[in-house]
């Protein structure tokens, strides 16, 4: 079953269902890479590769009498064939994935029934869990990012909160040995909020969540893998009990068990 911004493909009111068999996108597929050396066998290995886009096709059911299904019929048309901002598809478990429309095509019509098929394409190529904040218990440490578990590809777009007093600030992802590194000083009182996506960080008393201090960007840097495309990555790892785990090491100096460290991310899966 999904949901499309908000709206279910398995009404309620039984005006319009989706067949069962269509809810599959179509094969994940990987962008590979090769780069071939004169006089060896194979290619070179290149890791890190990222995922194409995907495609979900639909197949939807609409009943009831004829003014009715050609009504339902033009309200999931126009739901589906939004193209001013991303459509919000939500599978049963609750992951989420932005999609825009490829294809819709004109129902196959009888008085009390129609079947219109419609194509969105899933530009990001995987589904996103919902945001959720986690914090460790001291800053310095090997931890253990709960909220991430379960996930299966790398996070680009956390935020991260510091707060004060730290130096030399170094957040390690375990998997990957990616690194981002604050090299300014985070005063006692003030919190630094680094927003991995944007590239963006900035400092202050104030700074929280949702509010900005003085710009610091210029004292941000990520290192490691995928560094040239984002600031910094949270990796999942397999684990023996059949999950997974993301684990961050944080080294700084200046410390107190006032300094702290929080994230907010959402898992990304395949």
């Amino acid at each position: 079953m999904y949901e499309i911004d908000g709206v279910p493909l398995e009404d309620p009111q039984r005006r319009w269902g989706i067949e069962s068999q269509t809810q599959a996108r179509t094969p994940v597929a990987f962008r590979v890479v090769d780069a071939a050396i004169p006089g060896s066998d194979g290619s070179l290995p290149i890791w890190g590769e990222d995922v194409e886009a995907t495609a979900l096709g639909l197949e939807i059911n609409v009943w009831g009498a004829p003014q009715e299904v050609e009504r339902s019929c033009g309200f999931l048309r126009g739901l589906l064939g939004k193209t001013h901002a991303p459509l919000i598809v939500k599978r049963r478990d609750g992951l989420t994935a932005e999609a825009k429309p490829a294809a819709i095509s004109d129902p196959i019509m009888t008085p009390r029934y129609a079947l219109l098929s419609a194509t969105l394409t899933i530009p990001s190529g995987v589904w996103r869990g919902p945001l959720e904040g986690w914090e460790a218990d001291t800053l310095v440490g090997e931890h253990n990012v709960s909220s991430l578990e379960g996930g299966s590809r790398p996070v680009t777009d956390a935020l991260v909160l510091v707060t004060g007093p730290a130096q030399n600030l170094r957040i390690t992802d375990v998997a990957t040995g990616a690194v981002l590194v604050y090299s300014g000083a985070i005063p006692a009182g003030q919190k630094l909020l680094v927003d991995v996506a944007a590239w963006r960080a900035t400092l202050g008393a104030e700074v929280d969540w949702d509010s900005a201090g003085a710009d610091a960007t210029r004292n941000v840097d990520g290192t490691g893998p995928r560094s040239a495309t984002h600031l910094w990555t949270l990796t999942p790892q397999a684990t023996p009990a059949g999950t997974t785990w993301t684990r961050i090491s944080v080294s700084a100096t200046g410390t107190t068990d006032a300094s702290g460290l929080q994230l907010r991310a959402r898992t990304s899966h395949l």
